[in-house]
């Protein structure tokens, strides 16, 4: 496969950086009209050759177009998740032409599919293309990739034919991929050994990866002078984590927010702010009665499988704010729904709190806390060394303070990753009993037993 073949492809993917570099410069009225354009063209799409759009704008009495965002926004429902997990080839336009179903299981592994057209979906990975640029790492530049595959997973003739594509692209793409699933004292310092060789620009992976291979750079002295930044997406980072990751490379550190949903929905920029990538999706902020803001996405990229705003279960911490000129900001992603934590006197509780029992203590190398659906607090935490019963102790002291509840901290060799291969720090079986109780509505009595430690998921 000559790399020849593919030279026309990327001559027009940096035509198209270079035209998402203008967008960012644009002023607030041409960025809305572009974005309403863009809508318009989906939605006269969808509702002639979706099935859920068509039967949506019957159903609804829907506009065959609309005036303005706010019309589209006050007349267009929200889309749940579980709708289009449920009912996805209701959401495949049938002239959706060439393309590829993707699965995604987000943080939790619950598989949902979802259908990209190949054009559409190459133009949409122009914007994490751009995003690279921005921060020095141009499309052809060595990159080291810290990730999980499930199709490394698989087996059979299909199986072989993606891990084939893989090597093949990133051969192409000068890039070198390292397993996330992997990530013992021993394979971090081979991966460690391998980038001292390769001379990457950019670093990019799983926060939580990233954060234990700098962890593991720190304490072998590791030195990289190629590196321009480091991207940790995909899983919160706490500051902490940012800060040891940035000690360890020497370079700096950016966080992106992407989905399979939309490859690029937000990037930090040079001075730390969360800016939407609004040519590709319009974000909306929505609140929450724990203060935070549901994030809801409207895909501007992808007419083969329209989302229009799509609940994405994501959650910020600030509204969106739209200034004069240039691109949107968000506030930074802080979780999920099922992130949410209680304490015993019904507050919400905000996920650094509890950061700050476990990254307060050198030894902790990660470390995932649960509440059950009762209330009760269970975590596990691996150790890169020994501490003592008295320290053990004042950590579970200082959870049930923060949590103002009983808490047990058990150490584990490893903690299980999600099905869908990531780690979580923070989850909770309240869900949405939680927004209610913070709504002062009674929650379901708790029909299930007190879990023990060892049986956190």
């Amino acid at each position: 496969m000559h790399p020849a073949r593919f030279m026309p492809r990327f001559r027009r993917a940096r035509r198209v950086v270079a035209e998402l570099e203008q967008v960012e410069q644009w002023s607030r009225g041409d960025i809305e009209r572009l974005q309403l354009n863009r809508i318009n063209a989906i939605w006269r799409h969808a509702i002639a050759h979706v099935p859920y759009y068509r039967h949506l704008k019957v159903s609804a009495d829907l506009p065959e177009q609309f005036c303005d965002l706010e019309q589209f926004k006050a007349q267009v429902p929200v889309l749940q998740k579980d709708t289009v997990r449920s009912g996805g080839d209701d959401f495949l336009s049938e002239r959706a032409g060439p393309g590829k179903w993707y699965c995604t299981g987000g943080s939790t592994g619950t598989p949902m599919r979802l259908f990209w057209s190949s054009k559409e979906y190459r133009r949409a990975l122009c914007s994490r293309y751009r995003f690279y640029a921005s921060h020095g790492a141009d499309l052809f530049d060595p990159v080291v990739y810290l990730w999980g595959a499930d199709h490394r997973l698989s087996s059979g003739v299909r199986g072989f034919i993606e891990r084939l594509g893989e090597t093949v692209c990133d051969q192409l793409r000068n890039r070198r991929r390292f397993s996330a699933y992997e990530l013992d004292g021993g394979h971090l310092a081979q991966y460690l050994r391998e980038i001292e060789a390769f001379r990457p620009t950019m670093i990019y992976g799983f926060s939580q990866a990233v954060h234990m291979l700098a962890r593991e750079a720190i304490r072998n002295g590791f030195e990289c002078d190629s590196l321009r930044v480091v991207t940790m997406t995909s899983e919160v980072a706490t500051p902490a984590m940012v800060l040891t990751v940035q000690r360890a490379f020497g370079a700096p550190v950016v966080m992106e927010y992407g989905a399979t949903e939309c490859p690029l929905i937000a990037g930090q920029d040079n001075t730390g702010a969360w800016r939407v990538r609004e040519d590709l999706a319009m974000v909306e902020t929505l609140p929450r009665n724990d203060g935070r803001f549901d994030v809801v996405l409207t895909v501007l990229g992808n007419s083969a499988f329209p989302l229009l705003r799509y609940v994405i279960e994501d959650v910020v911490d600030a509204p969106i704010h739209t200034p004069p000129r240039g691109l949107a900001c968000i506030g930074a992603v802080s979780g999920r729904d099922d992130e949410l934590l209680v304490s015993g006197d019904g507050k919400p509780i905000h996920a650094t709190l509890v950061d700050i029992v476990f990254e307060a203590e050198p030894a902790v190398r990660r470390y995932r806390v649960h509440q059950n659906r009762d209330g009760s607090v269970h975590a596990m935490m691996e150790l890169d060394s020994p501490i003592t019963s008295g320290r053990h102790s004042e950590m579970e002291a200082l959870l049930a303070s923060v949590m103002n509840r009983p808490a047990q901290i058990r150490v584990v060799d490893q903690i299980p990753l999600t099905p869908a291969g990531k780690h979580r720090p923070v989850s909770s079986d309240l869900g949405a009993d939680a927004l209610r109780l913070l709504a002062d509505e009674p929650i379901p009595n708790a029909t299930e037993e007190l879990v023990t430690a060892g049986d956190v998921p």
